[in-house]
């Protein structure tokens, strides 16, 4: 498969931040099992242990701030420490921190002390970035302070973002999968049921495929479904409409904020640019060339409907298309009394 390479140095750049994060872990456990206990003991650590570490007293106010804290942070030791920490957090967190501190003194209730979170970091240059953070609670020469634990995870946030992409697309094509466009559906309903917006849709099925593959092999009718994916795909390219291979020759178009003469628009210049393609498909009734035909709702209003309805309608205009000889698209307007076929 075409993402085959991709995904496995993606699994390995994943694996490679997991045996960080153990790191992190196991340097924790360092301090959790109590086996720093001055002041002295306590600098030493941070300041050899390769992982960012940030210590602070019942105040808020930074104690040690090691070398690698100040490269994540791009603050210098002696230009930060006695500051607030949440002079390193954006927010919401950066005004939420100090009263988290005086509710834990008052309750003993932890919400990050001994569990840790992923959270925001504020660099010097104001710019943000995810880190995980872990925090444990000691006594040291006699006081109570907290010590921060925290990791970068921007790399790994990449990573978890490709590897969910990679999930989205079909691998054939290279466009989105049917996966895809169910979650990106139910999110332009809502979105078209929250703004009193229309949405529209366009199922699309390349005509006689069956036969197409009959006469000239699998190999290229893999060629043909990537030719026409990339031709639906080119002409819905405006922000925010959605191409999806929904299932064998099968493709679907989500068209966000478009009525019924816009969708219809589109579904025509789709048609006219896959017969364009030129691709031989001598065993077609409608013509010399592969083409495909659509089906195309709009609702104008989703207050009334369902998912369930709305893609029952763009089906039945499809079936409609076929059975008015294919090459053509065919149209239903729901969401208000009058609907048209």
């Amino acid at each position: 498969m075409a993402y085959a390479v991709p995904f496995v140095g993606l699994l390995l750049e994943y694996v490679y931040t997991f045996r960080k994060e153990q790191q992190l872990v196991e340097n924790l456990k360092i301090i959790q099992k109590g086996l720093v206990k001055s002041e002295t003991e306590i600098r030493m650590l941070v300041e050899n242990i390769l992982d960012p570490i940030i210590t602070i007293d019942e105040k808020g106010m930074i104690r040690k701030f090691n070398p690698a804290a100040s490269n994540l942070f791009l603050w210098r030791e002696e230009d930060i420490l006695g500051k607030n920490v949440n002079v390193l957090m954006p927010e919401p967190y950066c005004s939420e921190h100090d009263q988290y501190i005086k509710k834990y003194l008052e309750t003993g209730i932890p919400r990050v002390i001994g569990i840790g979170r992923e959270v925001e970091g504020l660099r010097k240059d104001g710019t943000t970035f995810p880190l995980e953070l872990g925090i444990n609670e000691m006594l040291v020469d006699g006081q109570r302070i907290f010590i921060g634990m925290l990791r970068d995870i921007t790399k790994q946030k990449q990573v978890e973002e490709e590897l969910k992409n990679l999930s989205y697309k079909d691998g054939l094509t290279g466009i989105y999968n049917r996966r895809a466009f169910d979650e990106t559906l139910e999110k332009e309903w809502k979105r078209a049921e929250r703004n009193h917006a229309a949405i529209s849709l366009i199922m699309m099925d390349i005509d006689y495929f069956k036969k197409y593959n009959d006469t000239y092999g699998h190999l290229n009718g893999d060629k043909c479904l990537r030719l026409v994916a990339e031709a639906i795909n080119k002409t819905s390219s405006r922000s925010g409409d959605f191409v999806a291979r929904y299932g064998g020759e099968e493709f679907v178009a989500i068209l966000p904020g478009t009525d019924l003469e816009g969708a219809t628009l589109m579904a025509e210049t789709i048609r006219a640019n896959v017969e364009e393609l030129g691709v031989e498909h001598k065993n077609n009734s409608t013509g010399p060339n592969v083409t495909i035909s659509l089906g195309v709702v709009a609702a104008q209003n989703v207050k009334e409907l369902t998912v369930k309805k709305f893609l029952g309608c763009a089906d039945e205009s499809l079936y409609e298309s076929k059975r008015m000889g294919r090459n053509c698209y065919s149209s239903s307007l729901i969401g208000q009394e009058q609907e048209v076929g």
